[in-house]
């Protein structure tokens, strides 16, 4: 996604990140997509563009719910997020043979496998799960923490 030009044009006409936020998750039905446009429209910072997403997601009346899964890339020193990827849903054989272990987290739709290691991400990149570009160099496992998570979304 490369236009933001309608969502400029809420902002500037006075939109809120929430009412931006909700009409991005109309139109893309992604999370991911929905927290990109905040973060270039007005700025934020990739954990409140979440904050705001979840947000969104907690309002939605009759939930149409779904999950998504997500590669969370977080500084080890300030424990922020700084880098969020989408992902397909990996095959639940190769979700298990990957990760071998259940999640360490499963809450209120929320499921995560905490800190992947690099194996497990080139695992779930060779069965067309997870979608790279140059993040595996300029976040390398072994210096930012690599994080699964499950989170069941709300759209609409």
């Amino acid at each position: 996604m490369n236009d933001f030009s309608h969502y400029e044009a809420m902002r500037d006409g006075g939109a809120t990140p929430l009412e931006v936020c909700e009409a991005a998750m109309q139109l893309t039905r992604s999370g991911i997509t929905a927290a990109l446009v905040l973060r270039k429209v007005f700025s934020l910072s990739l954990a409140d563009a979440h904050a705001v997403w979840r947000q969104v997601c907690a309002s939605q009346p009759a939930p149409d719910v779904h999950g998504e899964f997500v590669m969370f890339v977080i500084d080890p020193r300030t424990r922020a997020p700084v880098k969020i990827i989408g992902m397909d849903a990996p095959m639940p054989d190769v979700l298990q043979s990957t990760l071998m272990r259940p999640p360490v987290t499963n809450r209120d739709g929320l499921q995560s496998w905490g800190r992947v290691t690099r194996a497990q991400i080139d695992a779930l990149v060779r069965a067309d799960c997870l979608p790279l570009d140059d993040e595996m160099t300029t976040y390398p496992p072994e210096q930012a923490i690599w994080s699964l998570c499950h989170e069941e979304v709300n759209v609409g």
